[in-house]
């Protein structure tokens, strides 16, 4: 194609994430269809890092500082002249929107992704005032680069939302365009054995959760709630991911006398094995933007129980709304995990979450007033 042809995909890291890996996706099939991709990062280094497809470019910025980036989006930008950038989470907006102005604004079109829930932390107990503060600290700058750039795509509803209410955007500048699911790569990942023992017929039931080891996934309400669910049926809890948690997690399945029956795995290349191996998948965040695993649970027909946080397990669940449970009440949450040990496999409805679907989505975003 031509330089007209060329996209631009910004992330701030190729760390293990939803964003990340949905971004590989979107990437891989835009490059399929004959465009031009450069995947283009603040930091290379991560988990992601060899999952960068063969048909899309590498752009390492080596810089953290939103500046120093912006600079080098810049000359990016001059360099390669890509028709869109697609610009992933506030810093990467933030930069772009520095990148551009005031040479590159006529040529070069920002379409701004929202993962998450902008207000969620607003409204969370227990938010500490660091974390309030710096969310309203981010409301000034972040409503004027929202207002300008060209579009916003949000990935669910509720992300959506909180653009509109929290940031002032007016709605018709939003596209809510959900999470893609690669159903045949998931389901042929399944495949692969999962060498655990506690995975092999005739094991105790496993109910399973994966995410980074951080504050806003309340893995820390799971393991209360797994407790309480162990004083009635035998079962075991499976955590994936890595994160600064871990050490206080871990102390608390030691507090708690669980030791042999819930782990932390860790980061896992390939976490289709598990979750197809398992009887439950969990949520317990307290905040998420669409929540990319619950559909991958979907996708390989597993129950799935979550807290009914801002935003997307609703969207997500809407049709099993009886799964959804107040967040960080392990009481609630336990019964759930109950509940769905005995539904058995789910036949759910994926239209919605194609990658072909969601790349038509974003190409029609690209191509507007062009």
């Amino acid at each position: 194609m031509s330089d007209n042809g060329r996209i631009a995909v910004l992330l701030y890291r190729l760390r293990f994430g939803g964003a990340e890996r949905v971004m590989l996706t979107i990437s891989e099939e835009l490059a399929r269809r004959g465009y031009e991709v450069d995947l283009v990062t603040f930091d290379a280094e991560g988990e992601f890092a060899e999952k960068v497809p063969e048909n899309v470019g590498l752009y390492d910025l080596r810089s953290l500082g939103i500046i120093r980036a912006a600079r080098k989006i810049s000359e990016y930008l001059a360099a390669r002249s890509p028709s869109a950038i697609i610009a992933n989470g506030d810093r990467c907006a933030l930069a772009s929107f520095l990148a551009r102005k005031p040479r590159s604004r006529e040529s070069t079109r920002i379409i701004a992704v929202v993962h998450h829930d902008l207000t969620g932390v607003l409204g969370l107990p227990g938010t500490s005032a660091k974390d309030r503060f710096l969310a309203w600290g981010k409301k000034f700058p972040m409503s004027r680069v929202y207002r300008q750039v060209d579009e916003i795509a949000a990935v669910s509803e509720g992300a959506a939302a909180s653009v509109i209410n929290f940031l002032g955007v007016p709605r018709d500048k939003i596209s809510v365009i959900y999470n893609p699911v690669p159903v045949d790569e998931i389901r042929e990942l399944a495949s692969h054995a999962a060498n655990h023992p506690w995975f092999a017929d005739g094991a105790p039931p496993v109910i399973i959760s994966c995410g980074r080891l951080t504050p806003h996934k309340d893995f820390g309400t799971l393991i209360r709630a797994f407790a309480l669910l162990r004083r009635e049926m035998p079962s075991r809890l499976v955590i994936l991911g890595e994160g600064r948690e871990r050490e206080k997690l871990e102390a608390l399945i030691c507090s708690l006398g669980l030791e042999d029956c819930a782990a932390l795995f860790g980061f896992e290349k390939n976490p289709y094995k598990y979750i197809a191996r398992s009887r439950l998948f969990a949520l317990s965040s307290i905040c998420e933007g669409f929540s990319m695993v619950i559909t991958e649970a979907m996708a390989l027909g597993i129950p799935v129980v979550s807290t009914d946080c801002p935003s997307g397990p609703a969207e997500l669940l809407a049709n099993h709304t009886d799964m959804l449970v107040p967040v960080r009440d392990p009481d609630s949450l336990a019964a759930a995990m109950k509940k769905g040990l005995e539904i058995g496999q789910w036949e759910n409805d994926l239209s919605r979450f194609t990658v072909a679907n969601c790349a038509d989505r974003y190409i029609s975003l690209i191509s507007r007033n062009l």
